[in-house]
């Protein structure tokens, strides 16, 4: 039977302990906010007791089943969430942005940028372009690869000009033979390149998908705004929903939209390729422009190692079209990929 109770912390403070581990802090006096401390203690409860099967309601039937543990009964406020239910977020609601809520500054001078593609693909003919210096694996234990070199604008020769620049990418997976997409592969590989190379900025680039709904159409081309969320990190616990939602701040140099005739859009990153019914009702609440398989793993990374941050993303194929995503994708990545180069090659002289 699944065990609830209290506890103490080293420094006297009370705490919740589940069977796993999982607390929660309590106030003086003694109960948690809002008796959640009763009510997250039931939910554990109630799942332990039964399977998600019959947390969701029997598929089916299509309707919740008897031992469906409401989140009225829970004494949480809003819509289910997504394990029991629809909707998003322990409350039903958007959750607060991360407590820093403000994106690292942009610095005063860029003259080491660090670019991070999750497809070779997306950004090999990039580095070629440049010149870059092949530079092998970031890690001798990973599978990622990345190139360094330099760049000075057409017709400036000036030394401080001259832009040190490395591009990386994931990898290939060595027992499937694909480039390692999602978040995991790129943050492990953000994370070598950044310790390595030491930018003044890092920037993620790829494509994406886009919107028809908020004007996106094949070809368009997004910088990171407001913020970076995480679309399929649903934890419906107190707190914890806030911090799988992410809310990662985003920002990008207002100059830079002209010069790349691109749009300021939200992020969603998730790590599969075509969205759930819940995560496509997500995107609308949200007003999402942008669905990727990195870029809010990449935020993060780069705010906790206080790294300025850009994501420029190109759409390949439409979320909320009638054509299959991975069609759209397929066909035209080679071309939205070319366009997304030029354009990151554009930027380049502009720093």
């Amino acid at each position: 039977m699944p065990t609830c109770g209290l506890g103490t912390s080293r420094r006297g403070i009370q705490i919740t302990r589940f069977r796993g581990g999982m607390r929660f802090p309590r106030r003086g006096d003694g109960r948690m906010e809002g008796e959640r401390g009763r009510r997250v203690c039931s939910l554990r409860s109630s799942y332990e007791a039964g399977s998600r099967k019959d947390l969701a309601g029997s598929p089916d039937s299509g309707s919740p089943s008897q031992t469906q543990t409401s989140r009225s009964e829970l004494g949480l406020p809003g819509g289910s969430s997504p394990i029991f239910g629809p909707n998003w977020g322990c409350d039903g609601v958007p959750s607060p942005p991360m407590k820093d809520s403000n994106p690292v500054p942009w610095p005063d001078s860029v003259r080491r940028v660090a670019f991070l593609f999750a497809m070779s693909a997306e950004g090999l003919g990039f580095a070629e372009a440049l010149g870059l210096e092949d530079r092998g694996r970031l890690d001798p234990d990973l599978a990622s690869h990345w190139f360094e070199g330099r760049f000075s604008p057409v017709g400036d020769d000036r030394p401080e000009s001259e832009i040190e620049i490395a591009v990386a990418f994931a990898g290939t997976d060595p027992t499937h033979g694909v480039d390692q997409i999602g978040t995991v592969p790129a943050t492990l590989t953000a994370y070598k390149l950044l310790r390595r190379f030491k930018p003044d900025l890092l920037v993620n680039a790829g494509t994406c998908g886009g919107f028809h709904a908020r004007g996106g159409r094949v070809g368009s081309l997004y910088l990171g705004a407001k913020a970076f969320l995480f679309h399929d990190r649903r934890i419906p616990l107190p707190g914890f929903d806030a911090f799988g939602l992410g809310r990662i701040p985003a920002d990008h140099p207002k100059a830079l939209l002209g010069l790349l005739n691109a749009e300021p859009g939200v992020v969603s990153t998730g790590d599969s390729f075509t969205p759930t019914e819940a995560e496509l009702a997500f995107f609308e609440t949200e007003g999402v422009h942008v669905k990727d398989m990195e870029a809010a793993a990449v935020a993060r990374l780069a705010a906790s190692l206080q790294v300025p941050f850009l994501a420029v993303k190109a759409v390949t194929d439409l979320v909320d079209r009638p054509e299959p995503e991975e069609e759209s994708f397929l066909r035209n990545l080679e071309r939205v990929s070319a366009m997304l180069q030029e354009r990151l090659h554009r930027m380049l002289g502009w720093f």
